[in-house]
């Protein structure tokens, strides 16, 4: 009975499992090696708050109303994909600032920083490298800026960063609560103009042999150099091998063409020889006839020698011909012997 027992539960199990849809694991896909993530706009404050504690600056307070500027800035700046101080129908960082209710109605004056950077650049190239003018210094140490707001926006490759230093001059007459609607809330009257950090580029003349070569200058980046002479952040990146980074330095030289020199091609048409002069014809001098004919010379018959010269006989002619003298010679000594010999 027990064992039937058994078997039951096991086949109640088999079919639970069998009946129960299963569950697939979830996987958490982490940020690929090597790949730097955007700092947040709280991770700027923190970092600039960071730099002022060095200077020995109060730390600037985080304001709602500066955050929802300057993030909608940095939208903006991604939106049109370059950087700006001036937003949707001129308005000024101390203008965005108030309509986004900084003050609550009191006179204010907000100074901005801003920056676009490839592939996420760290905080410390941006606060170090990128704002360390005295312009960009100034808006981040100056201890009359008290409350502050930061934007980042992430657009393909490119970040762009807002960075609001606000002060609080005085109460207006007329203040506005803080409750009431941006669309409410009237600018006042700024003590100063906003100053515009973002250096013009001036294009630089062609060289003789067609290079173009820019002296980068305070406060131009390379979007704004590209952007001058008609060319891709990349495609200067890639002139300079400059990787995929985007920090020039005042008074660094950057390659913007190359020389154009043009190269002679040889031609594949023959080129017809040149025709050689003929020399004229020159007459040869004829010498007149003389007067009285020459006598012409009759030429006297050599006689032979008898014995011929051995000098050009070689050794077989040479020894035909002493073997017919001997034999001249052996007849001659015959026939003397026989005329002898006849009796008188």
């Amino acid at each position: 009975m027990a064992t039937k027992l058994i078997k039951a539960a096991l086949i109640a199990v088999l079919i639970a499992l069998a009946v129960t849809p299963a569950v697939a694991p979830q996987t958490v896909h982490a940020a690929p090696s090597g790949v730097p993530t955007a700092a947040s706009a709280s991770d700027l404050i923190a970092a600039i708050n960071a730099l002022r504690a060095s200077k020995g600056a109060p730390p600037l307070i985080e304001d709602p109303s500066l955050m929802r500027s300057a993030q909608g800035h940095s939208d903006y700046q991604a939106s049109i994909g370059t950087y700006t101080h001036t937003g949707p129908g001129g308005s000024t960082p101390t203008s965005r600032g108030v309509a986004a209710g900084f003050g609550g109605g009191s006179s204010v004056f907000v100074s901005e920083n801003v920056a676009c950077q490839v592939n996420a650049m760290p905080l410390d190239t941006i606060i170090y490298t990128v704002w360390a003018d005295a312009l960009h210094w100034g808006t981040m140490v100056s201890p009359k800026y008290t409350h502050a707001g930061a934007g980042v926006t992430v657009n393909g490759p490119f970040t762009y960063y807002t960075f609001d230093a606000g002060q609080i001059i005085g109460k207006a007459s007329d203040a506005v609560s803080s409750n009431s609607s941006s669309s409410q809330v009237q600018a006042q009257p700024l003590p100063t103009a906003t100053v515009q950090l973002v250096a013009p580029v001036i294009t630089s003349t062609t060289r003789p042999d067609g290079s173009v070569y820019h002296l980068v200058q305070f406060g131009q980046t390379l979007i704004t150099i590209a952007q001058a002479y008609g060319l891709t952040v990349a495609g200067l990146q890639k002139l300079n091998n400059l990787g995929t980074g985007s920090t020039i330095f005042e008074g660094q030289k950057l390659l913007i063409r190359g020389t154009s020199v043009p190269t002679t091609v040889p031609s594949n048409t023959p080129i017809p020889p040149t025709p050689t002069r003929t020399p004229p014809n020159t007459r040869t001098p004829t010498l007149p006839p003389s007067a009285t004919p020459l006598p012409s010379l009759t030429p006297t018959p050599t006689a032979k020698p008898l014995i011929p010269d051995l000098s050009t006989m070689d050794n077989k002619t040479i020894g035909e011909v002493i073997l017919g003298v001997s034999v001249v010679g052996l007849l001659l000594v015959l026939v003397s012997l026989f005329i002898r010999k006849k009796p008188n």
